[in-house]
């Protein structure tokens, strides 16, 4: 099984935040989009769902990054 998620390179969020490098942020990367919770984001579920009309700053979880998320770098 592929854990690296299918949609990374036209997903949004990915594309914006990717170049942040805090432990937060690898993490998060890690676990969601090159990882074993891949079946678990909510933007890889809306991506095969086929609706691409959500924000950027939707986190694989639903939620919006929290301000205090975006200054770790």
């Amino acid at each position: 099984m592929d854990d690296r998620c299918q949609f990374l390179e036209q997903c949004g969020f990915y594309k914006k935040f990717c170049g942040k490098s805090s432990a937060a942020w690898r993490g998060l990367f890690d676990t969601y989009c090159r990882g074993g919770l891949v079946q678990r984001c909510e933007r890889n579920r809306l991506y095969q769902s086929k609706e691409v009309q959500f924000s950027d700053e939707m986190m694989p979880n639903g939620r919006d990054v929290p301000g205090v998320f975006k200054m770790l770098h």
